[in-house]
């Protein structure tokens, strides 16, 4: 059997314990800290022991676990040792340099199924052995190539900047002592006259070097000066004049070589500090810039280009003023204020071609993609992975725009008849059903339910007081046609994961031990778009007042304040018949009853900038 340690933060925990159970049921012998250290058993030493007799690591990425001290530890450990390591990304994060070369299952972008088809077929090529897939013939497909995952940002620029400025210093010394020093003296011979005329007619060095033949020069369209020649320099009056006078004249290989050190030495000053600059910044932003509307960005792009034309005048200025600088009768130029001038003029050129593009790709607007605000509907299940976002602290999904038939023919006279719903504003949903300690942390009361534990589903609860509870979240119950559209997609599916009854997919009378569990303890029955329990466990409240089909929000059902019975969704752990656990399956009660089979679960309306974050 094969042994794999499954390393993550424990705000991860839910999806890790959803890999853990599916790795388990392929043959896979798991290794997972909250399920394999037993009580009284000391923690560190538990964990060595795991890291030491798995033969595979699996690192769940997020920005906690990227984060966290004791994930590093662990894939560093196991790294040390030469063992394979497969990152899983959970939700995007800059990661270790040292993972971000490694090739990872991507679970962020692609449903659970796709993505664990792709671990499995991964986890085989390392070795594992594993037991096939059911119903899938071929497993030993590649994966994906995937983007590289960002790296965690270096704090060692300034430094490193520091570190090439000396290294060029140092050549600069090396060239100047090759030359005869700093104060002229030495054995160096001088230039030739002729060789003078040419550094003082200034063409820009070149990497070729200079020839050392004593025949004459071929003739060219340039008439070549003689060493009493002396050049007219340009008259712009704004050229910079040497302020420095070294006693020896450089050959142009020297100053070419000079000057672009001088250009590493200045670049590298600024890296140092820009780099001391972003840090300070990055410490103080506490909040991200206002979005511009589309009118303002088209306005501004415009604007920009028009700023093309005066930096092109700005480009070609600059150019003339390093050039005049190089063409100068004095033999002896700065040469630092030369190196300034050649980059100031390279970035010039360089600041007109971004902004070009800048502006190009403001004007284009592109399509949102399928099922998100303003883009097609989604068609079927398979078209959408699952999104997630941190709301008042609890993770919903995103319920992509799309449409379903709501209701059955096969089910009983209130599931029918069968209507279109269609959705064009995404909604969110709760990932799971609200928990005990969520409800005390925000509430401020009394957990009401029969069993207390913080990562049980609260019940014994209200329809008023559930309504109240997502009110204080900024959210609201779902409607009776949400709720199910989440439960079962454009696929019109039965139950949340599939057509086929699963008595391991939902927590009920089967095996639920006559109790709740803790909420997101059946993975593998998720909703298509990453809703858990939404089979079993508790009923879960809904905004709509019971009333027969078709649905129709507009004919009294949502309104908030009547006291006619409510309706319930999903089934309860004390169900005893896999039909009412089906996800089209209507149930009621009074809003003021409770019982310790009803909770519930909150859902939000789409706001502008909810997936910027």
């Amino acid at each position: 059997m094969s042994h794999i340690f499954i390393s993550y933060s424990r705000s991860d925990e839910a999806f890790a314990r959803q890999l853990a159970e599916a790795l388990s049921n392929v043959g896979a012998e798991v290794w997972l800290d909250v399920e394999d250290i037993s009580a009284g058993m000391n923690w560190s030493s538990a964990i060595q022991q795991g890291l030491d007799t798995c033969d595979l690591m699996i690192v769940i990425i997020s920005p906690a676990s990227s984060a966290s001290r004791n994930v590093e530890e662990e894939w560093q450990y196991f790294r040390d040792k030469g063992k394979p390591i497969v990152p899983v990304l959970w939700k995007r994060a800059n990661v270790h340099y040292q993972l971000s070369r490694l090739q990872y299952v991507d679970f962020e972008r692609q449903s659970f199924a796709t993505a664990f088809k792709q671990l499995h077929g991964e986890l085989r090529r390392n070795g594992l052995r594993l037991n096939p897939l059911p119903g899938v013939s071929d497993t030993s497909a590649e994966i994906p190539t995937q983007p590289q995952l960002p790296e965690k940002s270096s704090r060692r620029v300034p430094a490193l900047a520091w570190g090439v400025a000396l290294v060029a210093v140092i050549g600069i010394v090396g060239l100047f002592a090759l030359n005869g020093g700093f104060g002229g003296g030495g054995d160096s011979t001088p230039t030739s006259s002729a060789t003078a005329t040419e550094q003082a007619v200034g063409q820009p060095p070149t990497d070729a070097p200079l020839s050392t033949s004593t025949e004459a020069p071929a003739p060219s369209s340039t008439p070549t000066p003689t060493s009493t020649d002396t050049p007219v320099p340009p008259t712009d009056p704004n050229t910079p004049t040497p302020s420095i006078t070294p006693t020896e004249t450089l050959s142009q290989t020297e100053e070419a070589a000079t000057i672009g050190a001088l250009m590493l030495v200045i670049q590298t000053e600024e890296a140092a500090t820009l780099a001391g600059a972003a840090e300070q910044t990055a410490a103080a932003e506490t909040t991200a810039a206002a979005e511009t509307t589309a009118a303002q960005a088209a306005s501004d792009a415009q604007a920009t280009l028009d700023q093309l034309a005066t930096l092109d005048v700005l480009a070609t200025a600059n150019a003339q003023t390093a050039t005049a600088i190089w063409w100068t009768s004095t033999p002896t130029p700065d040469y630092r204020l030369t190196a300034e001038a050649q980059l100031s003029g390279d970035r010039t050129a360089t600041q007109v071609a971004m902004i070009g593009a800048t502006a190009t790709a403001t004007l284009w607007t592109p399509t949102p993609a399928p099922g998100y605000a303003g883009g097609a509907l989604i068609a079927a299940n398979e078209q959408w992975s699952p999104v997630e976002r941190e709301f008042v602290g609890a993770t919903m999904l995103l319920v992509p725009v799309g449409c379903f038939d709501m209701g059955s023919e096969d089910g009983n006279d209130d599931e029918q008849r069968i209507q279109t719903q269609c959705f064009h504003e995404p909604f969110w949903i709760d990932k799971y059903e609200v928990a005990n300690g969520q409800y005390e942390g925000l509430a401020g009361q009394t957990k009401p339910s029969r069993w207390q534990e913080s990562d049980r589903p609260v019940e014994q609860i209200s329809w008023f007081e559930a309504r109240d509870f997502c009110g204080l979240r900024g959210g609201r119950l779902p409607t009776e046609a949400e709720w199910e559209y989440a439960a079962r997609g454009p696929d019109d599916l039965t139950y949340p994961w599939g057509n086929m009854w699963n008595e391991y997919n939902a927590v009920w009378s089967g095996n639920a031990g006559e109790q709740t569990a803790y909420v997101g303890s059946r993975p593998q029955g998720a909703s298509w778009v990453g809703a858990l329990d939404m089979s079993g466990n508790v009923w879960e409240w809904v905004s709509s007042v019971y009333l027969p089909y078709p649905y129709d929000a507009s004919d009294g059902r949502e309104d908030m304040d009547r006291t006619d019975g409510r309706v319930l969704r999903g089934g309860s752990w004390h169900t005893n018949d896999s039909s009412t656990l089906r996800a089209f399956f209507r149930s009621w009660n009074d809003p003021n009853d409770s019982n310790n089979v009803i909770g519930f679960r909150c859902a939000r309306d789409y706001q502008d900038g909810d997936l910027d974050s």
